[in-house]
């Protein structure tokens, strides 16, 4: 599994995987952090929900973490 952390350690594959240098990305994530909180709030605050906040399955953003596959 490649991961971010793993990932950043070789900055030719980051950037032929990415098209974009490390510091880019982390500048990107930095900003895409905000924006996507404030579209959870939004999406677990809609009226229509069938169930509470917390109900259902645990979720967890990893957005550094995901899985590339080959």
């Amino acid at each position: 599994m490649i991961t971010y952390d793993k990932l950043k350690q070789k900055p030719r594959a980051f950037r032929s995987l990415t098209g974009m240098s490390i510091t880019e990305f982390d500048e990107l994530f930095q900003k895409l952090i905000p924006v996507w909180a404030g579209s959870e709030r939004e999406r677990l605050s809609r009226p229509d929900r069938k169930r509470a906040v917390g109900g259902g399955h645990p979720y967890r953003l990893r957005l550094k973490e995901r899985q590339c596959h080959p």
